[in-house]
């Protein structure tokens, strides 16, 4: 039983990966290779340059380096001098990506997951339980409560307390 538990988690994740992941390309909205002509180009006092461009998108360049670029269906991409990039959508969704670190965060509502560089898949919930997925299987469920079970790719869980680890038999 808890080997289907498993791998139950595993397809809720991918389903999760995937929807997540399906609103991601937004067109022409690379930042730093624009097609579209330029309407109107503006250097402020302040050293903020600003483009305006044929289909209505807006890009400001900071003096930081930072750039940002505003399209007019609710898009917008952020590009720090650090190389992290931030992604904000029309419906809310933020796709945060930390680029020394390699971890990518995505927001939705009050539900975040990160991908990490090595494999690990974290989901942080609304109610404040997180299932974390581990590169060789196993995976980690914390309840709200504070609980947390352990999965192993074997299919064992085990429950830990603060006083002990112990195998849960299903």
């Amino acid at each position: 039983k808890s080997k289907s538990r498993l791998e139950a988690m595993q397809a809720a994740r991918e389903s999760r990966v995937r929807d997540l992941l399906a609103h991601r390309y937004v067109p022409d909205s690379d930042i730093d290779h624009r097609i579209v002509g330029v309407r109107n180009e503006t250097v402020h006092p302040d050293g903020k340059h600003e483009k305006v461009f044929l289909d209505g998108a807006h890009q400001v360049t900071f003096t930081n380096g930072t750039k940002k670029l505003i399209l007019p269906q609710g898009y917008s991409q952020i590009s720090f001098p650090n190389g992290d990039t931030k992604e904000i959508f029309a419906n809310g969704k933020i796709i945060y990506h930390y680029e020394a670190s390699d971890i990518t965060q995505i927001t939705e509502g009050k539900k975040e997951v990160f991908y990490f560089s090595n494999s690990q898949l974290e989901f942080h919930c609304e109610d404040g339980s997180k299932e974390i997925f581990f590169a060789d299987d196993s995976a980690k469920l914390l309840t709200p409560t504070g609980t947390e079970f352990n999965l192993l790719p074997d299919g064992q869980v085990y429950r830990v307390t603060k006083a002990s680890s112990q195998l849960q038999r299903n």
